[in-house]
């Protein structure tokens, strides 16, 4: 795969406005307190670019994520638990990841897709037939 990718989205970014977070994280099957503390948070997202090799730092004050990948390579994560396969790819200039559970039962099939809209990041995650969507404004 080129190095060169069709965008960068390098930058610490900040979440504006969200909709639909609650019918996801339920979708998900996170219980209801969790899901309104979780509603409360303004995570921020860095998002450090070389090409095709793309680090993602979340920090949302209840915990903290870290993902680097290479576009184009599957790679493993945990989320609550779960593990998961991902494959980034570019579609145009939206970074699409596909999450699959490796353990049936143990997750769901996710898809997430970030792409820079107006100067905006604005990330679509869709769960079952959920979709939230989260808009984050540039810190730097």
């Amino acid at each position: 795969m080129e190095d060169e990718a069709p965008v960068n989205l390098a930058g610490k970014w900040k979440m504006d406005r969200s909709e639909n977070f609650d019918e996801f994280l339920l979708a998900n099957g996170v219980n209801y307190v969790l899901r309104k503390l979780a509603g409360t948070s303004k995570p921020v997202q860095e998002i450090i670019q070389e090409g095709n090799k793309i680090t993602i730092k979340i920090t949302t004050g209840f915990w903290d994520r870290v993902n680097t990948f290479t576009v184009g390579e599957p790679y493993e994560n945990e989320e609550q638990g779960n593990k998961f396969e991902n494959l980034p790819e570019w579609d145009g200039a939206k970074l699409v990841i596909k999450a699959t559970p490796k353990v049936e039962g143990k997750g769901f099939p996710t898809v997430a897709t970030r792409e820079i809209i107006d100067g905006e990041l604005v990330q679509i995650i869709t769960i079952k037939d959920v979709v939230c969507k989260r808009i984050f404004k540039r810190l730097s």
